[in-house]
């Protein structure tokens, strides 16, 4: 009988947790019949009904697997929390994979799909189990982890593929197990998922959360089309599988490495209307329409796709104002800006795309979003940028001290993020880590310099950098990419000497070439470090790459 294996799995294992992530879960998926999952590349077009016959299987093989670690009073859980790596990107592979996982009462840990084995075993060295949950197109990478830990006399790891498209049965909602389980409960206050921070300024930290962090996602509509398209270790990446599978709506998923014109297919399609994405994909987005679109012969029915969304969100990092005013004037759907915290767990600040132009294009990252998620700033209408509401923030992985020393008395989080407040408004002015350079003269405030440079016609994209000295310990360096003509260091210094004092004009200027790209963090943010290491390393003789043009620092 076609789905037996699914009526027996539910016999042995029982009902799902009596929670609200399931009391969520089992109501909506037994009332909505339309596809939630949508991936061409793979072939998958998974109903509810689909999905949880492939979470059954897989909560199935979990816990036979890892049934030494269950409550001994409750086989059906686990009796505290056991971390379970997720190795596959943010499609339906890992959406079962994290499902099946919270229903054992496990924590989910999505790797990053380029995880070393030494960087692994750093995330898991205090953790009694090391399992990993692998999605299709990673078994390999799977292996290579067992073999480097045989190789070195570690450890070992266990690894289990993900278990999709399993035979779904007629009549599952009739199957007697197929239930909430009364009186299996699992507390809210229990670790329920890792995120990843982006590792822009050092090594990711892994960031817990509780359960309660999904809980009380809201309802959406059935034909709302969320596009799948970053890293499920990272939080914009992770969060919209529970908000999608609980909410009611349609993942979209397409590889993260597909060219421009395969986004803008999908697109042109009109089934997508909410991109949450940052700045690196609505910029390739952008380049490719004004080179291969903006005189397409359909160029129409792709402006139709793009302008079908209804939330085109842009967020991690601070857009330029070029960008941002190419999405409002040519392609007339303006974009809004969300500013959010892994330890929050959520977007906590935004704007919408109908307010203020002018707040935008001065690095405005918004107003508070939410009551329960209070922000300040450590000075009053300027400093650091603390959030208040960190009630599912449990601290970091392998962090002894749980992360606390980060929040202050009041419960607010450190950002490390500089800001100040015109009003209601809040506007970026940097990390307090990366982002203001001590120089003779005077700080430097990198962000602001930017976003001067950053305005000039001349200039692709452009980056300020701080650049090792060996004499004064840092200089300004600018790192872009001209349009066509030739920029050199001294124009750039010229046509800012009337706008910034003369300790913030640039003493390193480093012209990109065309093929040449700039390196990103698994997030898509602009990793700073690695270009401070590609671009501007100092040879054994002490000197700058000849690519760099040098000034030599005024006192």
């Amino acid at each position: 009988m076609i789905g037996k294996a699914t009526a027996l799995f539910l016999e042995e294992d029982g009902g799902f947790p009596d929670d609200k992530i399931f009391n969520t879960l089992l109501p909506i998926a037994r009332e909505l019949d339309h596809t939630v999952f949508h991936d061409p590349a793979k072939g998958i077009n998974a109903n509810y009904d689909q999905f949880m016959t492939d979470v059954i299987h897989m909560r199935h093989q979990l816990k036979k697997q890892l049934s030494r670690y269950l409550d001994p009073q409750n086989n059906s859980i686990f009796a505290e929390s056991v971390l379970i790596c997720a190795l596959a990107p943010a499609n339906y592979e890992y959406a079962v994979a994290v499902f099946a996982i919270l229903a054992l009462g496990g924590t989910v840990v999505p790797l990053q799909t380029i995880t070393t084995p030494k960087l692994l075993l750093h995330h898991l060295r205090r953790s009694p189990v090391k399992y990993i949950l692998t999605g299709s197109d990673f078994h390999e990478q799977a292996s290579e982890y067992q073999a480097f830990c045989s190789q070195n006399f570690l450890p070992a790891i266990d690894v289990q593929p993900i278990s999709v498209m399993n035979s779904c049965p007629e009549g599952l909602w009739s199957l007697p197990h197929l239930n909430i389980l009364k009186g299996l409960t699992i507390p809210e206050s229990r670790a329920g998922i890792v995120f990843f921070s982006s590792g822009s300024t050092g090594t990711p930290k892994g960031v817990i959360h509780s359960r309660a962090l999904l809980c009380n996602r809201p309802r959406l509509s059935p034909d709302d089309g969320w596009l799948f398209h970053r890293p499920a270790s990272w939080m914009g990446g992770s969060m919209p599988v529970p908000l999608i599978v609980l909410g009611g709506a349609r993942a979209e998923i397409i590889d993260p490495a597909a060219p421009a014109q395969e986004y803008w297919e999908r697109l042109r399609t009109d089934k997508i209307t909410t991109i949450m994405s940052n700045v690196v994909l609505w910029d390739k987005l952008a380049r490719h329409y004004k080179t291969h679109l903006r005189n397409h012969p359909d160029r129409d029915e792709y402006l139709a796709g793009i302008r079908n969304l209804r939330n085109p969100i842009i967020s991690a990092s601070v857009p330029t104002p070029s960008l941002l005013k190419f999405y409002r004037e040519e392609i007339q759907k303006p974009l809004n800006i969300v500013y959010g915290s892994t330890e929050a767990g959520k977007a906590v600040i935004g704007m919408s795309a109908e307010e203020d132009k002018k707040l935008i294009e001065h690095r405005g990252i918004g107003r508070p979003l939410y009551p329960n998620h209070p922000v300040k700033l450590s000075d009053g209408d300027s400093g650091e940028l603390l959030i208040g509401g960190m009630e599912t923030f449990m601290g970091y992985l392998n962090d002894d001290v749980g992360g606390k020393a980060i929040v202050d008395k009041e419960g607010f989080l450190h950002t490390g993020d500089i800001c100040h407040k015109t009003g209601e408004y809040l506007f970026f002015d940097g990390r307090v880590s990366a982002d203001f350079l001590k120089a003779p003269g005077g700080p430097v405030p990198l962000c602001q310099l930017e976003e001067i440079i950053q305005k000039f016609k001349y200039f692709e994209e452009a980056y300020v950098i701080p650049v090792e000295d060996k004499v004064f310990g840092s200089r300004v360096g600018v790192i872009a990419r001209p349009f066509a003509e030739a920029i050199n260091i001294e124009r750039l210094r010229n046509d800012l000497i009337s706008m910034v004092p003369p300790h913030m004009l640039p003493t390193a200027f480093r012209s990109l070439d065309p093929d040449e790209v700039i390196p990103l963090t698994y997030t898509d943010k602009i990793a700073k470090m690695d270009i401070m290491k590609q671009f501007f390393s100092y040879d054994a003789e002490g000197k700058l790459p000849s690519a760099v043009e040098v000034i030599d620092i005024e006192v």
